[in-house]
């Protein structure tokens, strides 16, 4: 679990929108979101309370306090894990997340150039389930990346990215 952003950690990230900070992070060092331009939303597991206890060196950060930077608190974020099959990958979301969700899923070679993104809403019996999948053209593939997204337009990240190497 990460306890502290160091300093100039995501300096001149100049594209960065979104980021989703756990409520282990116990301080946030200078310049570590400097010149963070695009950085609109920042998804938080902990309360607004917690957040308030994390030292933030506010040298190089005002994006953090920013009046078009939203800080989305109580954030829930889902754990998955992904398993490979034939034609495809196996999803189990070990979190209750809300009502819809988009699974996304992407192949890739071993030199990194995409094979197929594939991406799908999930049904309300699968989002009560945790368990589903996607089908993936797998064919020349060396890994596969998978995330949720939230369904309500927001396009919010609702899991960490996970990424399997194939054998």
């Amino acid at each position: 679990s990460v306890t502290a952003i160091l300093s100039k950690a995501f300096q001149s990230c100049d594209k960065l929108a979104k980021v989703i900070m756990g409520s282990g992070v116990k301080s946030i060092a200078s310049y570590a979101f400097s010149q963070c331009v695009s950085l609109t939303d920042i998804y938080y597991v902990g309360s607004q309370s917690q957040w308030g206890e994390i030292s933030i060196n506010t040298a190089g950060n005002s994006r953090l306090s920013a009046e078009d930077v939203t800080i989305h608190y109580n954030s829930k974020m889902a754990m998955i894990s992904v398993s490979a099959r034939s034609g495809g990958v196996d999803v189990v979301i070990s979190t209750v997340f809300p009502d819809s969700a988009i699974l996304c899923a992407a192949s890739y070679t071993e030199e990194g150039q995409m094979i197929q993104f594939a991406a799908r809403q999930l049904t309300a019996a699968e989002v009560a389930e945790g368990a589903t999948g996607i089908d993936l053209d797998m064919s020349g593939a060396s890994c596969v990346t998978v995330f949720l997204l939230k369904a309500d337009g927001s396009v919010a990240p609702m899991a960490q990215s996970k990424t399997i190497l194939l054998p």
